[in-house]
């Protein structure tokens, strides 16, 4: 992962959250999430498995040495008489070792066999970084998410704490006997209406925290912290191909398989290799020796298999092929996911404007018609309607605010950023 920096166009969508002791900020959440989430160790294995198997394709081009040592006890020990010689053919305790030495000199099928592992092995580090990148962007999801539940909740206590005030006021005035116990039972059910979806939201925010806690690993207790103020994300589609990781693996993926449709016509090619022994028994034999060696060098052409490289051959082609047409597709939807972002930022950016506006004007006719009421100059379902439309106005504010966090970080994904990194 780059370094963590201020997110862009993230920053002050939901206003600033007071620090605590356990405060957690998005650059805390993203890091957390990479380090401790299972999917991201998963893709570190994967690429420790396919830099294993570049090691694996490498020995081929190393020797192979074998060392084997025996002991043969016999029933009978078998001499011969040679010369006058007495000769031991076969001794009753046999002991051999051989140290045996094989290399491959040449063989047409190495080189492409090895550009393939190397480039799987590249593929699966692309995939790995776009691992982290994907379940870094889950995780500022579930935190913006997560502040967006915590404005409704906000919003459903205002109501809430605006409910409780009318009640108060729609009591005295009817104690006063200026209005009747018909406002004090209507003031009532606000309240009791206003308890219950305030309940709700407390739930809503519990469970987005339970979810942000489970892709960090850890019980998210402390406030969260908002983004600061940042630039917001831009560039090209272009420049975008450029650093999108699961673009890239797509490409090194079939770059390998390329490679590995080259193999099966090689084969036709002879293979030359070296064969180097050396032998210490007990049993000299005939010859007298008890120690030997020997250099051998083997040409091995497989003229004809039944046809099994040749279709070898045209099933790779084909999967090469296929896996061309899923680089392309990917290549060109990046295109379309860009255009598609920069559309919801947009639209985003417009909504929040006018929900602002909304809220603005929503509090202001709240404040106004409490004071009429107070005064004696409306009626208290007037006061009631006005409060709900402030409580509607500040939770469509927050859901916008939301969308538009959303919005740009998909603007970012498809630029090729991380979710904290800054443009």
């Amino acid at each position: 992962m780059r370094a963590l920096a201020v997110v862009a166009a993230l920053a002050g969508l939901f206003g600033s959250a007071p620090a605590a002791a356990q405060s957690l900020t998005l650059e805390q959440a993203v890091a957390l999430a990479v380090a401790r989430n299972e999917r991201t160790q998963a893709a570190e294995q994967r690429r420790a498995a396919a830099s294993a198997r570049v090691a694996k394709a490498r020995s081929f081009f190393f020797p192979d040495i074998t060392v084997v040592g025996s002991y043969t006890r016999r029933a009978h020990e078998t001499t011969r008489n040679v010369g006058g010689t007495e000769v031991t053919i076969q001794s009753a305790n046999a002991l051999q070792a051989s140290a045996t030495l094989a290399l491959t000199i040449f063989d047409a099928r190495s080189l492409p066999l090895y550009r393939q592992a190397k480039l799987e092995r590249d593929a699966a580090d692309s995939s790995a970084r776009d691992t982290h990148r994907l379940v870094a962007y889950e995780a500022a999801d579930a935190f913006m998410q997560t502040l967006a539940e915590e404005q409704v909740r906000a919003a459903t206590r205002n109501r809430l704490s605006f409910a409780r005030q009318r009640l108060v006021d729609a009591t005295a005035r009817q104690q006063a006997q200026l209005v009747s116990s018909n406002d004090v039972t209507r003031a009532q059910l606000e309240v009791a209406t206003a308890e219950r979806d305030d309940v709700r939201a407390d739930t809503a925010v519990r469970r987005a925290r339970l979810e942000l806690g489970f892709l960090l690993g850890r019980v998210i207790d402390g406030a969260l912290v908002a983004p600061a103020v940042a630039a917001p994300a831009a560039g090209d589609v272009r420049s975008a191909k450029t650093r999108r990781w699961d673009l890239a693996a797509a490409i090194q993926r079939t770059a390998a398989l390329r490679e590995s449709a080259r193999e099966p016509a090689r084969r036709f090619i002879p293979s030359l290799g070296l064969v180097g022994q050396y032998r210490v028994t007990n049993e000299a034999g005939l010859s007298g020796n008890n120690t030997d060696w020997s250099v051998s060098l083997n040409l091995v052409w497989q003229v004809w298999d039944g046809g099994e490289r040749a279709a070898d051959g045209r099933e790779r082609r084909a999967l090469t092929r296929i896996a061309e047409l899923d680089a392309e597709l990917l290549g060109r939807r990046v295109g379309l996911e860009l255009d598609s972002a920069v559309l919801a930022v947009e639209n985003g950016q417009a909504a929040v404007q006018l929900a602002t506006t909304a809220v603005e004007v929503a509090r202001k006719n709240a404040d106004e018609t409490a004071e009429l009421y107070r005064q004696g100059l409306t009626t208290s379902a007037v006061v009631a309607d006005a409060g709900i439309s402030l409580v509607e106005a500040e939770i469509e504010l927050a859901r916008e605010r939301y969308a538009l966090a959303v919005a740009e970080l998909d603007r970012r994904h498809a630029l090729g950023l991380d979710p904290t990194e800054t443009p």
